[in-house]
This record gives C-alpha cells, structure tokens and sequence, in this order.
C-alpha cells in the first residue's frame, strides 16, 4: 500500500463517488450502506495491480463469488450484490479517478516518476502500521 485512510464518510461523499449508479434501481441501498460505517480505501502498489486486487476480491454477485471462488473476499464476508463488502478499480484511468477523489493530495504520475523506481530497488520496505503506509 502507498497510502491509506481510515474514515466514516458522509452521505454525500459517498453519493459523489457512486455518481454514475445514481439513475440504477441499487443505488439507494448502496449509498446507504457505504455510508453506515467505516470505510478502509488504500493505493495499492504492483505489478497488475488492478486485475491482482479484483482476483483477490472476486464476482461483484456474492451468489456468484460464492459458488465460483469461495476464497474470494466477497465470499468470505458478502452479504448481497450491494452489500459485496468490497471495491476495486476496473481500469487505470478509473484507478487515476478515484484515488483524486480520496487523495487528493496524491500525484499519480509523480509517483511513478520518482517514488516507484525507489520502492523497486529499496532493500527493506516498513509497514507503518500508524499510518497504514508502506516506507523505505
């Protein structure tokens, strides 16, 4: 991980970042949902990340997940197809988008202009368990 946050979000951010589902008949029970409790979002670092992470967390149909990759995360602790317990970016340009939206502050193209280089050659890599960061 690169960055992490940890957060209760609001009602609002949440609609802001599901925008898009705003018109589909789920997206009430997903807002709320998102928006019960806390949420844990990380920038994930390596190679394929994107296809890696939705490996790990399986079928978005929990029914699916479950019949079909019962080591997926989705299978181990989703409840429903709104309730699947997770989310991962389908595509770089939809990764770029939503961590602006949840970083800001964080430089996409900067980073892998000077930080990957750093972590591939890094020796030792810490886990800063106060700030959920990986650091050389």
């Amino acid at each position: 991980m690169i960055k992490s946050a940890v957060f209760h979000p609001t009602l609002e951010l949440v609609e802001q970042f599901y925008e898009e589902h705003r018109e589909k008949f789920f997206y009430n029970r997903l807002i709320t949902f998102l928006s019960s409790d806390t949420l844990s979002v990380h920038i994930l670092a390596r190679e394929n990340a994107i296809s890696y992470w939705r490996n790990m967390i399986g079928p978005t149909k929990v029914f699916k997940a479950i019949h079909e990759d019962p080591e997926c995360i989705r299978s181990m602790v989703g409840v429903s197809d709104t309730r699947n317990s997770v989310h991962g970016s389908d595509s770089p340009e939809t990764a770029k988008r939503e961590i602006n939206f949840f970083f800001p502050q964080f430089r996409y193209d900067d980073w892998f202009k000077t930080h990957e280089q750093k972590l591939r050659q890094a020796k030792t890599v810490n886990f800063d368990e106060d700030s959920w960061e990986h650091k050389l």
